[in-house]
């Protein structure tokens, strides 16, 4: 049951941080795994490299910061879940989250 945990942790921060974004409209797509993935800020499908750099960098570094400000740190160029992480630290990064998409609509 290791890796069935890993992913359904790392698939229920992925679809809240989808809905809290499309909530908010703002443009974005999301590219990995469950357990490791990444949010880019484009509406472009996110398909190799080079369509990774289609988001918007501005905006990425406002959200890593916002991030980082709450305690969330990520690692480069992804978001990873861990199975040390509890259902608290879950719900401390989708707080994180909403302070980011805030910071986002504030820029």
């Amino acid at each position: 049951g290791t890796y069935e945990k890993l992913f359904h942790m790392g698939r229920e921060l992925r679809q809240n941080l989808d809905r809290i974004l499309a909530q908010a409209e703002i443009p974005h797509q999301l590219s990995g795994e469950d357990p490791c993935f990444e949010v880019y800020f484009t509406q472009e499908e996110i398909v190799d490299y080079r369509s990774t750099l289609t988001g918007d960098a501005e905006m990425m570094k406002i959200w890593n910061r916002t991030l980082l400000e709450n305690g969330i740190l990520k690692g480069f160029n992804k978001m990873y879940t861990g199975l040390c992480h509890t259902q608290e630290d879950h719900q401390l990064t989708i707080a994180a989250f909403e302070k980011g998409v805030e910071a986002l609509l504030n820029q």
